[in-house]
């Protein structure tokens, strides 16, 4: 059985289709469309800015007649809210957004400590792309109080 380990495989979330054309700015970089995440925040969306990771935990499956697949180990994975995270996902250094999405029912995260919180970056993942798949979700008025409530 021979594998090839070494081969690159490019992934992406969120958005689907590029608007623009890539612009060269010191090295290439590709523009896309503006995600709106929580009402007036906008992250960008598009190409990923995070390179894949370099290893991952695998299961060996077996496919059967002798043969095996390499299944990458998946389960929730919870960070903790600091400037941190909020920066890497786009959102600046301050995290009273990412609280109000988890007080506000929006993504799955819990109150561990006084001041202490936790975030499910599945469920953020999936807040993001409903997000692009509808434009249009904070400018319902029930849901924007949901949000503003959650302080």
């Amino acid at each position: 059985m021979s594998c090839n380990f070494n081969k690159s495989i490019r992934v992406r979330r969120g958005v689907k289709k590029l608007v623009g054309k890539p612009k060269k700015a010191g090295g290439a970089t590709r523009v896309g469309k503006m995600v709106q995440v929580a009402p007036s925040l906008f992250v960008p969306g598009g190409a990923n800015p995070h390179p894949p990771p370099e290893s991952v935990f695998c299961n060996v499956v077996e496919n059967g007649a002798g043969l095996f697949r390499l299944e990458p180990r998946t389960w929730e994975r919870f960070e903790r809210v600091n400037g941190n995270l909020s920066r890497k996902l786009g959102l600046g250094t301050r995290t009273d957004t990412l609280r109000r999405l988890i007080r506000g029912g929006f993504v799955a995260g819990a109150r561990v400590a006084p001041k202490l919180y936790t975030l499910n970056l599945a469920s953020y993942w999936t807040h993001y792309d409903r997000c692009v798949e509808n434009p249009d979700f904070w400018a319902n008025p029930k849901v924007r109080a949901e949000y503003w409530t959650a302080i």
